[in-house]
């Protein structure tokens, strides 16, 4: 009889928010043959790590991992550098999260370390000398590969030393780091589980509805949403319904809160939203809030708006298409694996709220060309994010390394 031994993997995640990053991890490693992985995790106490103690109880939580953002929309210039601050404290709380994983976990040999996210930088250093096992390094967003010829020098140095493989989630993100980490670097894109991808009656084609989902912040593009409602309001489309899904980032206003607020730090989003509603008497903005049953509410749309700042196709996107859900995107220069202009959605400019009306009417108003885009993100979806075929691409890695 053949006793099968399962990998080790110790999986670093830094947001508290379950989202799209710590979605796709988690969705990754369901995806996983039974008793291929054995998974445990160092995180941020929250909705994320919530959902990891469905996949395992060994999990060692804090209250915050430092970071160190280089990304194109996140990294530090002008205000932001106060933020450096904040993960220079945090420094504390992940080396204490560390020794605690340590010395809990001194006795297994990891087969890989996964690191979520790029920013993870210090992780990458602690973990490398805590447990010295091959580390694996996510890129999710676009990397800034221009700015900051010391911080360049130093991320270089850092990952060319420590890491072993970079995993872009698409040829966006790989376009930014291939040239420029020595680390060999792949594309393995983001696995969506679909549970059950066929239109139901449960939408009428009266009904017109444009979803968005996601953590409700600015760079989201959920004040362009929110914009788009009260101009088509004001033209006479109030039987446009937009739903968003996700959670609301500020319930309890404090005065800390108000603070970061004021400063620039931290938006009080969701507040600012209900004073739209309020003020403009929009009576066709539904929140779901947060769902684990997502399928559901992707059924229901006619059509996703991705208004984001970031200048990046989001997860969302992906996920709409496997229900044949055509998007609205505000993104220069997709590339083939993300978004193709007028084949799978309609291309918007960034912080142009009219233009994002035009494109919702566009599609009410033309149901063929709707279907037919609709039909165009699912054949896209199906080619690159099959969740099986790109988890058995990750197990790839981890035995190679």
């Amino acid at each position: 009889m053949v006793h099968f031994m399962s990998k080790n993997i110790l999986y670093i995640h830094h947001s508290p928010v379950f989202g799209g990053a710590s979605r796709s991890l988690l969705e990754m490693i369901k995806a996983f043959p039974s008793h291929e992985v054995e998974p445990y995790f160092i995180c941020t106490k929250g909705s994320a790590s919530e959902q990891f103690i469905t996949v395992s109880n060994k999990i060692c939580s804090t209250f915050g991992i430092s970071c160190f953002d280089h990304t194109r929309f996140g990294h530090y210039t002008g205000r932001r550098w106060f933020i450096l601050l904040r993960e220079i404290l945090f420094i504390f709380p992940t080396l204490f999260v560390f020794a605690k994983a340590f010395f809990k976990w001194r006795k297994i040999k990891f087969t890989a370390i996964h690191v979520n996210d790029l920013v993870l930088l210090p992780a990458v250093l602690i973990s490398k000398f805590l447990f010295k096992a091959p580390i694996v390094l996510h890129s999710r967003c676009l990397f800034e590969n221009k700015k900051g010829v010391f911080r360049l020098w130093l991320i270089k140095k850092i990952v060319d030393k420590n890491v072993d493989v970079i995993v872009a989630i698409d040829s966006d993100c790989h376009k930014d780091i291939k040239d420029f980490f020595c680390s060999k670097s792949i594309v393995i894109h983001n696995g969506l589980c679909v549970y059950d991808n066929k239109i139901t009656d449960e939408k009428s084609d009266d009904d017109f509805i444009v979803g968005f989902v996601g953590n409700m912040l600015p760079s989201k593009g959920i004040y362009e949403l929110a914009g788009a409602a009260v101009k088509l309001k004001e033209l006479g489309h109030d039987d446009i319904v937009f739903l968003i899904v996700g959670p609301k980032v500020n319930n309890n206003v404090s005065l800390r809160s108000k603070a970061l607020d004021y400063f620039g730090f931290r938006e009080l989003t969701s507040e600012k939203i209900d004073k739209v509603i309020t003020d403009n008497n929009l009576d066709n903005i539904v929140f779901s809030g947060f769902c684990t049953d997502i399928e559901e509410q992707y059924k229901k749309m006619s059509v996703l708006a991705f208004p984001s700042r970031l200048n990046a196709v989001g997860r969302p996107v992906f996920e709409a298409a496997y229900y044949r859900v055509p998007s609205i995107v505000a993104v220069d220069n997709p590339t083939y694996d993300t978004f193709i202009p007028d084949v799978t959605g309609l291309q918007i400019k960034q912080n142009d709220i009219n233009d994002l009306v035009e494109k919702i009417l566009k599609l009410k108003n033309d149901h063929e060309f709707l279907q037919e885009l609709g039909e165009g993100a699912f054949s896209m979806t199906e080619k690159f994010y099959n969740i099986n075929n790109n988890a058995k691409k990750m197990l790839s890695v981890y035995d190679n390394l």
